[in-house]
């Protein structure tokens, strides 16, 4: 993506790229790799989210039936 951008704005370059009408297709390449990074990274954060929510559920889950049995008087206590 930098690479495209220094196409864009640096002297020399930008010139071969007007010389050539490239700015163009340069803008929508540079576009579609944008939205590629974008929903790679909401991809990585999703998955970042569930590896952190996963863990506090399970124990949520486990100290709410811990709660439940003790509540029953189901609850053994072994010392």
């Amino acid at each position: 993506m930098d690479y495209i951008v220094s196409l864009l704005l640096r002297r020399g370059p930008a010139k071969e790229v007007r010389l050539c009408e490239l700015g163009p297709y340069l803008i929508r390449r540079w576009e579609v790799n944008y939205e590629e990074l974008r929903h790679e990274v909401a991809r990585q954060r999703v998955a970042r989210g569930l590896i952190e929510v996963v863990p506090l559920l399970a124990l949520a889950i486990s100290v709410g039936l811990l709660v439940l049995r003790s509540l029953a008087g189901r609850l053994e206590w072994y010392i």
